[in-house]
């Protein structure tokens, strides 16, 4: 009965062993596949670049860069947002000195934010130099929160726009 039992586990052992060997095998033969690819890749990059100028290849597309934003799964707009963030990295409500100046150099730029910024209050109240400046506050508020959104949670304006409407009044 040992014998048998004996066998039985080397016969188990033998089979976890061949299927190592399969396994290891395959693992090579696919790294091997994978080696030859990029081998290929960098032959035809490499003859790419000897028959073509660059400015060809920059204009079809057929760059390093180019190949890694086919690679990669974010659309293109992404990435060129390499620009530090230089704000806040937590919801600090309070308004840094340089996004307030941002905020004033946006509204200059886009008339409708412009409009808005100059107009007078539409209540008549007595204090209107109050409620001017309590309306600027708000939209160089709403601006400089856009901005944070944009650089700090890579969020779109219209997603902002949509979802962030609370937060993001203009």
């Amino acid at each position: 009965d040992d014998d048998a039992d004996m066998t039985g586990q080397t016969k188990r052992q033998r089979e976890e062993a061949l299927k190592l060997k399969r396994e290891k095998r395959e693992m090579a033969k696919a790294e091997r596949r994978k080696q030859a690819r990029l081998k290929k890749a960098e032959r035809r990059k490499a003859k790419l670049r000897r028959a073509f100028e660059p400015v060809q290849l920059v204009e079809n597309f057929c760059t390093d860069q180019d190949d890694e934003i086919r690679m990669r799964d974010a659309p293109e707009r992404f990435f060129s947002w390499t620009t530090p963030f230089h704000g806040p990295s937590d919801d600090k409500k309070e308004i840094t000195e340089e996004e307030e100046e941002e905020a004033v150099w946006i509204t200059g730029k886009i008339p409708e934010i412009a409009s808005e910024f100059f107009s007078p209050p539409l209540s008549d109240v007595e204090d209107s130099e109050a409620a001017t400046e309590k309306k600027q506050r708000a939209l160089l508020n709403s601006i400089v929160h856009a901005l944070r959104f944009m650089h700090r949670d890579k969020l779109e304006p219209d997603f902002i726009k949509r979802y962030r409407a609370d937060i993001v009044t203009s």
